[in-house]
C-alpha cells in the first residue's frame, strides 16, 4: 500500500468486489492505466512492466496465499484499488492464520476524498467475518504513510529498496574484495548453479530457513513460522522452475569436505533483461568474520558483468536495522531508492476507528 492519504468525507463511494484474476481484457486495460500511474510514482526511474507480464503475475496461482480484489470506479475508470491477502483454506501456518495484508492504492486526484477509507472500511468488514485478528499494510509513499498513521497503525518494519547501476560499479574494488577474501578462506570454493539438488538443496533450504528467521527478528513484532516457510519455499521454487519465466543463479561457498557454508543468489525475469534482483546473501554464523559474504557478493557481481551484458541495474532490499549488510551494499554503491514502512493494526481497534464497532 503506498499512495493514499485521505480522510472520511461526506461523499459515499461504492466499493465493488471483483475477480481481477479472471477480469476481461477491457477491465485489465483499465487496471493497467492505474497501475502505470502508481508504479511510476513509486519507481520513477524504472520502466513499466508490459501488460502481458503484469497480467501473468496477477493470474499466477500462489501455493499458500489468495487474494480478494476491490475497487472504486469513477466515470467507468479506476479511482482506487484494494486487495486483501490471506492464507488459502487448508494451509497450516499458526503464525499467519489470523493475519491479512491489505494493499490500497488511489490515484493522486482522488486522495483525501475518502476513496482509500471506503476501500479500507469494506475490506475490514470482510476480514471481521473471517475471524482475522491483525491487519498489515505497507507504504512506500509519504501519502500512504500518513494514511496509515491517521488510522493509528503501529510501525513494525522499515524496509529500504536499494539500487545499484552497473555503470557506477567500481570493478577494481570488487576484484580486490574477491582476492582479499580468498586469502582468508583459501580452502573455500565458490560455485555457480542455476538450481541445486540432493544434499546441496537440503543444505541450502536449511540455511534459507535460518537466515530468514534471523532477518524476521529485525521486525518489532516478528512473525515466522518455520515449518510453513519451509513448505512454502519448496512449493515456490518448484513452481518457478515449472513456469520457466523467472531464472535464478546461486553462488555457493563450499568447503573441501563438500559442506556449503554460505551463498548469495540473484533472480530475474528473462522478459526484463535490464534488471536483476539480488536476493538473499548469508553465511553460517560460525563461519562469519572472514569476509566470505563480501567475497560472495563480489563473485556474483563479476558473474553478472561477464554473462549479463543487458543488465542496467541491480535491485535489492534490506531492513534498515541490518547495518552489516547495508554497509557492504553501501560500499558497493547501492543507493536507497525508496523506503517502505510496514504497519500493524489490531482489527478491532481499526474497526472502531472506522465506525464499524
Amino acid at each position: 500500500m503506498g499512495d493514499t492519504n485521505d480522510k472520511p468525507q461526506s461523499q459515499n463511494w461504492e466499493v465493488v468486489e471483483y475477480n481481477l484474476k479472471e477480469a476481461s481484457s477491457e477491465l485489465l486495460d483499465k487496471y493497467y492505466v492505474i497501475y502505470s500511474q502508481l508504479y511510476k510514482e513509486e519507481h520513477p526511474d524504472e520502466p513499466l512492466l508490459p501488460l502481458d507480464i503484469l497480467k501473468e503475475r496477477i493470474q499466477r496461482n500462489d501455493p499458500s496465499w489468495c487474494n480478494r480484489y476491490f475497487a472504486v470506479f469513477k466515470n467507468d475508470a479506476y479511482a482506487g484499488t484494494g486487495s486483501m491477502q490471506f492464507l488459502k483454506p487448508g494451509v497450516e501456518a499458526d503464525e499467519f492464520k489470523f493475519l491479512s495484508t491489505f494493499y490500497i492504492r488511489t490515484l493522486p486526484e482522488y486522495r483525501r476524498k475518502g476513496v482509500g477509507t471506503a476501500i479500507l472500511k469494506k475490506m475490514t468488514q470482510e476480514t471481521l467475518k473471517m475471524g482475522i485478528k491483525t491487519i498489515e499494510m505497507y507504504s512506500m509513499l509519504d501519502s500512504g504513510k500518513s494514511f496509515c498513521g491517521h488510522f493509528q497503525g503501529k510501525v513494525v518494519n522499515n524496509f529500504g529498496f536499494n539500487r545499484l547501476d552497473i555503470k557506477d560499479i567500481d570493478w577494481r574494488m570488487v576484484e580486490s574484495w574477491k582476492i582479499e577474501a580468498e586469502t582468508k578462506t583459501p580452502d573455500t570454493k565458490i560455485e555457480f548453479h542455476e538450481r541445486l539438488t540432493g544434499k546441496d538443496w537440503d543444505q541450502y533450504l536449511e540455511m534459507q530457513v535460518a537466515f530468514f528467521k534471523e532477518l524476521s527478528l529485525f521486525d518489532e513484532e516478528p512473525l515466522f513460522d518455520e515449518e510453513f516457510f519451509r513448505k512454502d519455499f519448496v512449493e515456490y521454487e518448484k513452481k518457478r522452475i515449472e513456469e520457466g519465466t523467472r531464472d535464478a543463479v546461486i553462488a555457493v561457498a563450499r568447503e573441501a569436505d563438500g559442506t556449503i557454508i554460505g551463498y548469495t543468489e540473484i533472480s530475474y525475469d528473462k522478459r526484463e533483461p535490464h534488471k536483476i534482483d539480488q536476493d538473499m546473501t548469508g553465511v553460517l554464523k560460525e563461519r562469519r568474520g572472514k569476509n566470505l559474504g563480501k567475497r560472495l557478493k563480489a563473485e556474483m557481481l563479476l558473474k553478472i558483468r561477464d554473462t549479463k551484458p543487458d543488465v542496467i541495474f541491480i535491485a535489492t532490499g534490506n531492513d534498515t536495522k541490518n547495518k552489516h549488510m547495508l554497509k557492504i551494499n553501501g560500499e558497493l554503491g547501492f543507493k536507497q531508492s525508496s523506503l517502505s514502512l510496514g504497519y500493524s493494526f489490531k482489527i478491532h481497534d481499526l474497526a472502531t476507528k472506522l465506525g464499524l464497532e
